[in-house]
């Protein structure tokens, strides 16, 4: 489909809405994309931790296991959790890597400085060696 195209949903009204449909390699931001993929993981979470069959279900129910109800705020709330880990993941391994790049400057500066008072010594001491 080209930009100019449009894409009809469903209105529950009853009415076709024409929405235009977006490029495939529109740019989207880091953070959007974050939120998009937390709410597919959770949509995946939920639709995995379903009971979908039935006897299995009716078993349940005999034995008494408590099932938290699915709405689509139990999906959300899962969602948040995982949008708050993984922006917090971003977060912890950019601080590893400053770490990492401080650890290298410090190790750097130390070896500098060695060379440096070397270098005093052997001008001091006349250049022997």
């Amino acid at each position: 489909m080209s930009e100019t195209e449009t894409v009809s949903i469903p209105n529950p009204g009853g009415e076709l809405l024409d929405l235009p449909e977006l490029p495939r390699d529109t740019p989207v931001s880091p953070s959007v994309a974050i939120g998009a993929l937390a709410l597919n993981f959770a949509m995946k979470y939920c639709d995995i931790t379903t009971v979908q069959d039935g006897q299995l279900y009716q078993q349940y129910k005999l034995e008494g296991k408590n099932m938290l109800p699915m709405n689509l705020h139990y999906v959300f709330e899962v969602a948040a959790q995982i949008e708050q880990h993984l922006m917090q993941t971003s977060e912890r391994i950019a601080a590893v890597v400053c770490d990492a790049i401080e650890a290298a400057f410090t190790e750097e500066d130390e070896a500098s400085g060695e060379a440096l008072e070397q270098a005093k010594r052997d001008e001091i001491g006349g250049g022997a060696a």
